[in-house]
């Protein structure tokens, strides 16, 4: 197995502790949450963005897709 190969393998291995450590987390802190308390916290944001800020011609998902493009020589 070449470096690049164990590089991933190990970036791999590390995501999956990270997903796992999460998963505890959610389960611990997300029944305390209250969707509509943190709605309302939110709001001035949404409305903030929604007074100043021009929609994108395009999704995020496409520019995402034109950045695997470029990065690939595509």
């Amino acid at each position: 197995m070449n470096a690049n190969a164990t590089e991933v393998q190990e970036r791999a291995a590390a995501w999956r502790r990270v997903n796992e450590l999460e998963g505890r987390l959610a389960a611990r802190d997300l029944p305390a949450v209250d969707t509509a308390t943190s709605l309302a916290y939110l709001r001035p944001a949404f409305a903030h963005a929604q007074r100043n800020r021009e929609p994108e011609p395009t999704s995020g998902l496409i520019e995402q897709q034109r950045w695997f493009r470029l990065r690939h020589g595509r």
